[in-house]
């Protein structure tokens, strides 16, 4: 079962509808019983970055999501608070990525929109090489530059950018998942299969 941390008011529609297609069993909670009991995570996008940190914070998650060492997956900012060092704000992530990123990204903003091509590294666990090549609509503004930890990135403009982290159990992703469906569902479909 995968347990999709429940930290935003209302749950993730994409995510719902993709994990359903999947027929993937799947709940949202914040429930240390529930966290112990679940074979994978998703930390996704929070609404509101500042209020879900000190939820987490509060409830002593960070700290039972450091001993549990089960596959998870970050979503955008959900993928920031799996980083060493939040920047903007001087906050300690959960420390999975030893990356220093802002917080403040807004991945789901649609202005500014170009197109990049995927860099697929064969031993990516979340995008097979069959992608590689294919081109990707992204913000350029508020994407990471590539960094060891990307397992897939984006060429654009001759700098490429970081799509996918990986760090054993661990998984990041920075995309805007709506508007790239086909992407995002084998993103998510592979990270089941992890």
């Amino acid at each position: 079962m995968i347990l999709i941390l429940g930290y935003n008011s209302s749950e993730t529609e994409f995510l719902n509808e993709n994990l359903d297609a999947l027929n993937v069993d799947y709940s949202y909670s914040l429930l240390e019983s529930k966290i112990i009991a679940a074979e994978k995570f998703i930390l996704p996008h929070p609404i509101s970055f500042n209020s879900t940190y000190r939820k987490l914070n509060m409830m002593n998650l960070f700290s039972l999501l450091k001993m549990i060492e089960k596959p998870i997956l970050g979503i955008n900012n959900g993928f920031r608070l799996m980083c060493s060092q939040l920047l903007n704000s001087s906050k300690c992530g959960l420390g999975f990525f030893s990356l220093e990123l802002n917080s403040d990204s807004d991945l789901n903003n649609v202005q500014d929109l170009t197109t990049g091509k995927l860099i697929v590294d064969a031993n990516s666990k979340l995008i097979r090489s069959k992608f590689e090549g294919e081109e990707i609509k992204f913000n350029q503004n508020s994407f990471s530059k590539e960094c060891d930890y990307a397992k897939v990135s984006i060429k654009s403009n001759n700098s490429n950018y970081s799509l996918t982290y990986e760090n054993e159990n661990y998984f990041g992703v920075e995309m805007n998942f709506e508007l790239n469906p086909k992407l995002s569902r084998e993103i998510l479909a592979n990270f089941v299969k992890v």
